[in-house]
């Protein structure tokens, strides 16, 4: 099985001196490839031998305070997923020291930058692909520290699904507000988006990537999984810089993994791409409102 890069020694420095302090981790919510990112943090926190406290994004953080908070961050700094920051800037105050995990930072959305301006001494941030790292940089901002590290999914034990007994080929693309509207790959066995659902089930995603030989993707986690597995991927890009950079960073040097940059476009991506992203939170909310009118009429 490839294991991917090994080069998170700056963090795993950091964490294993943060040993006999009170530690809590904050988990962001995310799809299924979160969760291969929790898993890959959980075995490195225990590596390292760092007890800790998991909390999660969506629990009652209310009265939550303490000594050190590592924040799963990941891809929730972005202009399709930016809850993260708007909590922070709160949160990380009651905390003496903030570690951000290796994490995404698309300065193009007002909200992440400006959480990134308000970095000061305890604050130390790592990134997990040059991009990112590149651009704060250049916004001269002013953490402890800034480094650069490697998506925590690579720490993750994928010996289990490695092993399991795979043929043909996927196609794992996203429906979401990150989707390009481009082609999908013709004549594949398969084609679902195994990284939709919580993070709570990582193995649903693992399940499927395992079952294939090759793996087409604009999922990054799908990427990343089926890279460590030693499958073939064909990793496709999405509507920000987040997987070719870190396709560049963390799995260009895998010779069983390419990057495609450009498919044609495709009206019909371009509607499911429409109705995932306009349509169907507004059919979510109605779908809520119309259950909750219907628990009061009948309690």
């Amino acid at each position: 099985m490839s294991t991917g890069p090994n080069m998170n020694g700056a963090l795993t420095k950091l964490l294993s001196e943060l040993r006999g302090r009170e530690v809590v981790a904050l988990l962001n919510r995310g799809n299924r490839g979160d969760g291969l990112i929790h898993m890959g943090g959980r075995r490195l926190l225990a590596e390292v031998g760092l007890e800790h406290r998991e909390v999660y994004e969506t629990g009652d953080l209310q009265n939550l305070g303490g000594d050190v908070l590592l924040v799963y961050g990941a891809g929730a700094m972005s202009r399709g997923t930016n809850t993260l920051p708007k909590l922070l800037k709160k949160l990380g105050r009651r905390f003496a020291e903030v570690i951000i995990l290796p994490s995404s930072f698309d300065l193009s959305e007002s909200r992440v930058r400006s959480f990134a301006e308000t970095w000061d001494r305890h604050y130390t941030v790592f990134c997990r692909e040059m991009v990112s790292f590149v651009a704060l940089k250049e916004q001269k901002v002013t953490p402890k520290a800034l480094l650069l590290g490697h998506d925590l999914a690579f720490h993750a034990d994928l010996s289990e699904w490695a092993a399991r007994p795979h043929q043909g080929a996927a196609g794992l693309f996203r429906q979401d507000n990150e989707a390009t509207y481009s082609s999908l790959p013709p004549d594949l066995d398969e084609y679902r988006d195994a990284s939709y659902g919580s993070d709570r089930e990582p193995e649903g995603l693992l399940d499927f990537v395992a079952k294939f030989d090759e793996i087409h993707t604009d999922r990054c986690h799908g990427a990343i999984s089926a890279a460590m597995m030693g499958r073939r991927v064909v990793f496709y890009r999405n509507n920000y810089f987040k997987n070719r950079a870190i396709y560049d960073h963390s799995l260009a040097s895998m010779t069983n993994v390419r990057f495609v940059e450009k498919m044609p476009f495709s009206f019909r991506q371009f509607l499911r791409s429409l109705y995932w992203v306009r349509m169907r939170p507004v059919e979510m909310k109605a779908r809520r409102v119309v259950q909750g009118r219907a628990a009061t009429s009948s309690a």
